[in-house]
């Protein structure tokens, strides 16, 4: 079942009348579809909040911060730096994925698998700008679903032709405005490792 919209707020959205029932399983698809192409835009594995356990490599020195695949990041339950755990007066993070060090001397140590994180990330609230994002995907799949492929059509002397650029349904303009503020995005060095 759909977490972030539903039939009848893509009913709402599209004006179908509540009692016209006839789209009610395809809309139901689309609001699973939805779902789960915005899990996969904002990276996440849930909507709700979930513990995750994750080790990272560290290929320099120097380096004071990482950074967490899932966000928003809520918790910090174990932050472990070569197998010894860090106390929570050591660092802090910050709800977009980063967790600093906060010694003027400490650094995480170089190597493979070296820092591990144990952490809760997700949303306690799903926000109501990503609920109307999933609905916004859901109306724009239904009113593309008749056309998809068509590049163009004609009216007098009927012609049509089909699209051969691959473009298909995309996400509207705004729902992916809307997703672009939960994406984690941070600068990388040159050689890709957030430092």
């Amino acid at each position: 079942m759909a977490v972030l919209t539903s039939v009848l707020a893509a009913k709402q959205l599209l004006r179908i009348p509540a009692a016209i029932t006839q789209h009610d399983t395809l809309l139901s698809t689309l609001c699973e579809v939805s779902d789960q192409t915005v899990l996969d835009e904002i990276d996440l594995t849930a909507f709700a909040v979930t513990t995750y356990n994750e080790k990272f490599d560290v290929d320099w020195s120097g380096v004071r911060n990482i950074a967490v695949n899932y966000r928003p990041l809520l918790s910090v339950v174990a932050l472990t730096l070569d197998g010894t755990l860090k106390p929570a007066a050591n660092y802090y993070f910050t709800t977009p994925g980063a967790i600093k060090l906060t010694g003027a001397a400490d650094y995480l140590p170089v190597g493979r698998q070296l820092v591990e994180v144990c952490y809760t990330a997700g949303f306690s609230t799903v926000p109501e700008d990503l609920k109307h994002a999933a609905t916004l995907i859901v109306a724009s799949h239904f009113n593309q679903g008749a056309h998809v492929g068509l590049a163009r059509e004609s009216v007098g002397s009927y012609s049509y032709g089909m699209g051969g650029s691959g473009g298909g349904v995309t996400i509207p303009v705004l729902a992916l405005r809307i997703l672009s503020k939960y994406r984690r995005i941070f600068p990388r060095p040159a050689g890709g490792v957030f430092a």
